[in-house]
C-alpha cells in the first residue's frame, strides 16, 4: 500500500512539471515561436486583388496585431487587411509584420499587353527634314504606352526612340514599330530637297549660227559656264573658211578664232597705219612685229577682244552698238557684234532650258557642213532628250561657173524630214525614179517607196541611235573603222546604215560633259 502511495505521488510531481514546461504564459497559451504567409510570392493582373493569410508558430500561439505596408504603392498597394490591390506592371515588396516578426512577400504585376497597334504605311520627308511616326496602340491602358522603332537602313533615314526619322540621304528605308508582340513597317521615302533654281543644273550651255565671212562659210558659238546656279563664265569663238587651192570649194580652217591667237592676224594689213608693213606670222620675228605694232598703237587682237566681250556679258548681255554695228559700250572692243549678244543670250536661254549643244564642223562632197547633236539635261544631271542634225550647204557659182560663195540651206536635215530625200535617187533601186519632193505626189511616192524597201529616211535613223543612247548610253555604238557605220552588233540599230563618225564624235563630247547621263 505504501509503495502504490509513492507510485502515485511520483506520477503526480511528474504531470506538474510537464505542465509546467510546456506553457509560456498564465493564460495557458503556447509563446509565439514566428509567423507564417500564404502565399509568399502572387502574381497578379492590374486591377486583381489577393489575400495574404498570416498565421502563427505554432498555430495555438497568439497572434498579435499584424502590419501591412508596400515597398511601392503606385505598382501594388496593401490594405490593414492584407488585401493586395495590383495597380501596374512592377515588382514590388509586401511587407508583414506581426510583434518583432517580419516577412515578406513578392508581387509581381503583370503587364498590360497592346492588343492592336495603328500607324501610317508611308512618310515621305525630303534630306534633312524631320517628321516623327505617329501611332495609336489599344488598349489605353497599355503597359508601355510608347512602342519601339527600327530603321533598317539609316544611311537614308535614322530614327530616334520617341519616333522622330530624320532623313540621311535620297532613297528609301523600313522604320519598324514594334508594340509588345505587333510590329508594323513604315515606309519612309526620302527626296533630296527642291532647290529653286533659275538653272536647272550645272555645266556648259552653247549656242551657235552658221553665217558668211566675206562668202565663206564660218560659225559663231557662245558658251555659258554655270557653277552652283550661277553664271561664272562666257567663251566666245569662231571658226572660219576658205577657198581650196583649186578654187572649187570651201575647206574649215584648221583652227578657231581663239586657237589662233594672235596667228589670226585682225590688224597685220599693209598700212593699216602709216608705216606698218603687212608681217608673215608663221616666222617667229614676224609674229614679234606684229605683237610689238599692237602694243605700240594700243589695238588688241581678236581673242583679247572677245575676252573682253565674255567679261562684260557678266554684267549685261546688252551691248551698245552704233549705226555701223560697231559695240561701243566696251571700252577697247572695236570689232562689230558679230551676233556676240544675240548667242550670248541664246546661250543663257539653253543654259535656263537645260539645253547644251555639242558641234563639230565637217565636209559633205568636199563642202562644209555642221553636224552638232543638242542634250537636255535635268536637275539631276541626266539627259532626258537628244537629238542630232546636220546643217549643210552649197557653193555658188557665177554665169562663168566660178565660184564666188556659198550658201547655208534654210533648214537642217532634222527639218527637212522626208524632204531631204537621203534615198531619193534615179536606180537607187530597180524601176524607182527620183521624184520631186516638194509636190504632194511625189512626197507620198517617195514615202511609200521607203515602206516598201524598209527604207528609213535620214532623221529616222538618226532618231534611232539618240533612242538608243538614252536608254543605254554610249554601249554598243560601235563604228566600223573601215566604212564609218555601225558595226551591225545591236540589233536595234539594224536599220542605221549612214556613216555615223562625226554623230559618236559629238555623242561623246557631250556625254562627256555630263558623264552621269
Amino acid at each position: 500500500m505504501r509503495k502504490l502511495q509513492k507510485l502515485v505521488l511520483v506520477l503526480v510531481l511528474m504531470l506538474g512539471l510537464g505542465l509546467l514546461v510546456g506553457c509560456s504564459c498564465e493564460d495557458g497559451k503556447k509563446k509565439l515561436e514566428d509567423i507564417q504567409v500564404s502565399p509568399a510570392e502572387v502574381t497578379l493582373d492590374a486591377g486583381q486583388i489577393k489575400e495574404l493569410e498570416v498565421k502563427p508558430v505554432p498555430a495555438d500561439a497568439e497572434l498579435p496585431a499584424v502590419e501591412f505596408t508596400s515597398s511601392d504603392s503606385t505598382v501594388a498597394s496593401v490594405g490593414k487587411d492584407g488585401k493586395v490591390l495590383a495597380v501596374k506592371a512592377g515588382t514590388v515588396e509586401i511587407t508583414v509584420k506581426a510583434g518583432t516578426f517580419t516577412k515578406k512577400v513578392t508581387v509581381s504585376v503583370n503587364p498590360v499587353l497592346a492588343t492592336a497597334l495603328e500607324v501610317a504605311a508611308t512618310l515621305a520627308l525630303e534630306v534633312g527634314a524631320k517628321a516623327t511616326i505617329s501611332y495609336k496602340i489599344s488598349p489605353q491602358d497599355v503597359t508601355n504606352k510608347v512602342p519601339s522603332f527600327e530603321s533598317n537602313n539609316p544611311a537614308v533615314a535614322s530614327v530616334n526612340a520617341e519616333g522622330e526619322v530624320t532623313g540621311v540621304a535620297a532613297g528609301e528605308a523600313i522604320i519598324k514599330v514594334k508594340a509588345d508582340a505587333i510590329e508594323k513597317q513604315v515606309t519612309v521615302t526620302v527626296t533630296a530637297p527642291v532647290v529653286e533654281r533659275t538653272y536647272p543644273c550645272d555645266g556648259e550651255f552653247s549656242a551657235f549660227e552658221a553665217s558668211l565671212n566675206y562668202g565663206a562659210p564660218m560659225y559663231t558659238m557662245v558658251t555659258v559656264k554655270i557653277e552652283n546656279d550661277e553664271v561664272v563664265s562666257f567663251y566666245i569663238d569662231a571658226l572660219q573658211s576658205k577657198k581650196n587651192e583649186a578654187g572649187t570649194n570651201y575647206d574649215w580652217n584648221a583652227k578657231s578664232k581663239k586657237e589662233l591667237g594672235y596667228l589670226y592676224g585682225m590688224h597685220n594689213v599693209n598700212n593699216a597705219d602709216a608705216g606698218y608693213e603687212r608681217q608673215d606670222l608663221s616666222t617667229e620675228e614676224g609674229l614679234a612685229a606684229y605683237q610689238a605694232y599692237l602694243a605700240e598703237v594700243g589695238k588688241k587682237e581678236w581673242f583679247e577682244q572677245a575676252e573682253l566681250l565674255e567679261a562684260a556679258f557678266l554684267e549685261s548681255t546688252d551691248l551698245e552698238v552704233d549705226e555701223a554695228g560697231t559695240i561701243t559700250s566696251v571700252a577697247g572692243v572695236t570689232i562689230k557684234d558679230g551676233g556676240y549678244s544675240k548667242l550670248a543670250k541664246a546661250a543663257l536661254a539653253n543654259a535656263k532650258a537645260g539645253k547644251t549643244v555639242k558641234l563639230v564642223a565637217t565636209s559633205n562632197y568636199g563642202s562644209p557642213n555642221i553636224v552638232w547633236v543638242e542634250a537636255t539635261v535635268g536637275a539631276d544631271g541626266a539627259f532626258s532628250a537628244l537629238e542630232l542634225d546636220t546643217l549643210q550647204g552649197k557653193v555658188v557659182k557665177n554665169s562663168e561657173d566660178v565660184v564666188t560663195g556659198y550658201a547655208w540651206n534654210e533648214k537642217s536635215k532634222q527639218e527637212l524630214g522626208y524632204l531631204y530625200g537621203m534615198h531619193n535617187v534615179n536606180n537607187a533601186d530597180a524601176g524607182y525614179e527620183r521624184q520631186d519632193l516638194s509636190t504632194e505626189e511625189g512626197l507620198a511616192a517617195y514615202q511609200a517607196y521607203l515602206t516598201e524597201q524598209e527604207k528609213l529616211e535620214w532623221f529616222e535613223q538618226a532618231n534611232m541611235i539618240t533612242a538608243y543612247a538614252l536608254e543605254n548610253g554610249l554601249e554598243g555604238l560601235v563604228m566600223d573603222d573601215a566604212t564609218k557605220k555601225l558595226d551591225g552588233s545591236v540589233e536595234a540599230l539594224a536599220g542605221v546604215s549612214v556613216t555615223v563618225e562625226h554623230y559618236l564624235a559629238v555623242l561623246e563630247a557631250v556625254y562627256a560633259d555630263f558623264p552621269q547621263a
